[in-house]
């Protein structure tokens, strides 16, 4: 084996090929030097020393646990402390309830339903913010659809200032992208308003030379010397017939609304009210005067609870909605009568209680102690039973003395 070459050795040079293979024939016939004693480095070093990744084969993969503890599921823990987010299979329901769903089949339903909705919209904030954005988007397309963007218009002003310019700016080049003819129409309605203004102005101020330039501007723009009023590409004359006839027909379908909601109201109310006058007073210890204002105090605060549920107003508003499609049919109208009343039915015992508080709170006898009080009170004025007490003076008759004793006197 060649000795390791120093610094200040001297390197051999090869000057032809042949010396060079004489080399390697050197190396090659050389005897093997055996090692005295195997040193073995420390496997660090050795990876340090060489730069090239040895290669890793699948079968010398091992798992490294992490040094820090790991929170892991313990599967011997009763389903009850796992928060698991999906629902129980139907078999594992079934083997514990066997009749479950046969007598509850709605629950069936709802618990699968539940699980959809969660794939779909996930939690319920989420939800509720899909369906708030569903009915903004709701609005714009109506609007836009019906041909109206002042609102929309209003709205990204509103919100975003910068938006809106951006919309100012690059509507007319956005226009004239999107269909060439509408864009020259809005343009020329630009420039005959501004012949219009032009000649107005010429007329007030009678200024020749204005009117001149009016003509030149027609003639140079429509290419003609007659002027022609703005006009739209959608005829509405036809629309203002169609308008009044729509009203009229709104106007109509408001009256068998008012009179349905009416109606309907009136035979809720009744129901209502009947029922808390069959609760109000069980003992009768109110008068009658008491009572009616029990009653109503009861109706006031049951109609506050219906109305500060959010989803109550959401559900009627969904079927009032059923209601007006099917012409206010009796059964859409019995149909918003039952969930009024169950609406109502939740909150009745929780208002005729707190009603029947009220009032007899007023009505409640005093204590044994407060009446004792009054009647042991110094302010009392006690008088005995017998002959009254009569003021002692000059005028009293004194003992032994004589009728006319008493006249005589002074």
């Amino acid at each position: 084996m060649p000795e390791i070459l120093s610094p200040e050795a001297k390197q051999p040079s090869a000057k032809t090929a042949d010396d060079i293979n004489d080399l390697f024939k050197e190396l090659d016939n050389e005897p093997e030097v055996k090692e005295v004693k195997e040193v073995k480095e420390p496997k660090r070093d050795k990876e340090k020393d060489n730069d090239e990744e040895p290669e890793v084969k699948d079968d010398d993969l091992e798992l490294i646990e992490a040094d820090e503890e790991i929170e892991k599921i313990d599967l011997a823990k009763p389903d009850e402390e796992l928060e698991i987010n999906a629902p129980p299979r139907k078999k594992e329901i079934l083997k514990e309830y066997p009749e479950l769903f046969k007598k509850f089949p709605f629950l069936e339903k709802m618990l699968y339903r539940d699980k959809e909705y969660t794939e779909l919209f996930g939690s319920f904030d989420d939800a509720k913010e899909v369906a708030e954005k569903a009915e903004v988007f709701n609005n714009f397309e109506t609007q836009l659809l019906s041909g109206s963007t002042e609102e929309i218009l209003n709205n990204v002003k509103d919100t975003d200032e910068k938006a809106f310019n951006i919309i100012v700016d690059d509507y007319l080049p956005t226009l004239a992208k999107v269909d060439k003819e509408a864009y020259f129409h809005v343009i020329g309605n630009l420039n005959k308003r501004l012949i219009m203004e032009m000649v107005k102005e010429a007329n007030d101020t009678n200024n020749d030379d204005l009117r001149q330039a009016a003509l030149f501007v027609n003639q140079f723009v429509f290419g003609s010397s007659k002027f022609t009023a703005p006009t739209n590409r959608v005829d509405r004359s036809a629309e203002t017939k169609d308008n009044e006839v729509e009203k009229e027909r709104l106007s109509f379908v408001q009256e068998r609304f008012e009179s349905s909601r009416d109606d309907l109201q009136s035979k809720i109310d009744n129901t209502l009210r009947a029922t808390i006058t069959e609760y109000i007073d069980p003992k009768g210890a109110m008068s009658g005067y008491v009572k009616k204002n029990a009653i109503s105090d009861a109706m006031k605060i049951l109609t506050s609870t219906i109305r500060q549920d959010p989803s109550t107003a959401k559900n009627l508003d969904k079927l009032w909605r059923a209601a007006f499609d099917s012409k206010f049919s009796r059964e859409s109208l019995k149909r918003i009568q039952s969930f009024y009343l169950g609406k109502a039915k939740g909150g009745l015992r929780n208002a005729i209680l707190k009603a029947r508080a009220e009032a007899l709170k007023d009505l409640t006898p005093r204590k044994k102690e407060e009446e004792k009080e009054e009647e042991t009170s110094p302010n009392r004025r006690i008088i005995a039973a017998g002959r009254p007490s009569q003021p002692k003076g000059k005028n009293e008759m004194k003992k032994g003395e004589s009728v006319a004793d008493f006249f005589a006197r002074d």
